[in-house]
């Protein structure tokens, strides 16, 4: 009889196993004993998930820095005040707050991080169209 991601239990076993051996020194607090051999060490450089997960990341986090350093000085073109152009930035970043928030728990709920990670750069590729495409509308 198959479970619900249609793995037997041979299959299942056999999982587990190697999710086991793969863990090996991240299973548990490093101490004295704690050995990491050369292949973990070799898949670490040539994985291709690492080099992937490293581009997203690169990409979320320059996303991030250039809201954080400029956005408040885009809002400032509007209106000469600072305080005004500092007040008119928050919105944004409760915004980006509830959606981390809730995209983190939706994901670990459904356990389907990688859907959700997905759903969430292309929305924010869709931003970046946007913005190039209306780039005459100024502001």
């Amino acid at each position: 009889m198959s479970s619900k991601l249609g793995l037997n239990n041979c299959e299942k076993q056999l999982l587990t196993n190697l999710l086991r051996d793969d863990a090996g020194a991240a299973n548990s607090e490093p101490t004295l004993s704690t050995i990491i051999s050369w292949r973990q060490v070799r898949y670490a450089f040539v994985d291709w998930r690492i080099y992937l997960y490293a581009v997203i990341a690169i990409g979320d986090l320059t996303v991030i820095k250039y809201l954080a350093i400029y956005l408040p000085s885009l809002v400032y073109e509007i209106d000469d005040s600072k305080a005004y152009a500092h007040l008119m930035t928050a919105p944004a970043y409760l915004v980006a707050c509830l959606c981390c928030v809730l995209g983190g728990y939706s994901s670990s709920r459904r356990n389907e991080h990688g859907f959700h990670l997905a759903f969430f750069v292309s929305m924010a590729l869709l931003g970046f169209i946007l913005m190039i495409s209306l780039i005459d509308y100024n502001k």
